[in-house]
């Protein structure tokens, strides 16, 4: 078999606090190591072979890999193909302000308690925001859009208890809503809502 070792990372150019990994490899292993942010890939071909939380996990094309901030753990490619990959680095000053808007109660203690996970809807949130990263022209309210999104998704996913939120409707999120769809084909600012 060939070596076939490859890591490009990519910061996104709106917030430096998401870090994107697209890694190829097929002989190269991580040793026992954890990180400050939450981690969440995509095992894209082969088969990620891994320990944490105390006991092995094997993820196959198409799941998705969670670790919370330090989390230890390791890796290398599983069985004969090469294994490739996508992972999201994102800090917690980045994903807690956007958990609390999405209505989780304690943000700051959200955990995922497993590894590995067939999830299709988490695997397109983990690609999109993938993608937007990659994209040097994506729009800050296309790349908050997403986060919030993917925030929304994993507070609905903890079972835990959410923040109920006041259900009349709101004047001024109307404004800004309107205003939104009436320039939805142009770039808008924050300020520029701000001022609506």
């Amino acid at each position: 078999m060939r070596s076939e070792n490859h890591f490009q990372y990519a910061k996104s150019s709106l917030d430096n606090e998401v870090i994107l990994l697209d890694a190829s490899m097929n002989d190269f292993s991580y040793g026992m190591h954890a990180h400050e942010e939450f981690s969440f890939g995509v095992t894209l071909a082969g088969r990620q072979d891994f320990f944490a939380l105390g006991e092995h996990h094997k993820s196959h094309p198409s799941n998705t890999i969670v670790f919370n901030p330090d989390d230890a753990h390791d890796g290398h490619s599983g069985g004969d193909d090469t294994l490739h990959y996508k992972m999201l680095y994102i800090h917690p000053d980045q994903l807690t302000p956007m958990l609390k808007n999405a209505g989780l109660s304690n943000p700051h203690q959200f955990r995922m308690k497993q590894c590995v996970h067939e999830d299709p809807i988490l695997r397109q949130h983990i690609l999109r925001l993938a993608l937007l990263v990659e994209n040097k022209h994506t729009s800050e309210l296309q790349y908050s859009s997403a986060l919030f999104e993917f925030a929304r998704y994993l507070t609905a996913q903890t079972g835990t208890q959410i923040e109920s939120k006041n259900t009349r409707k709101d004047f001024i999120f109307e404004r800004v809503r309107d205003y939104l769809h009436s320039h939805v084909t142009e770039e808008v600012s924050l300020d520029e809502v701000r001022g609506k």
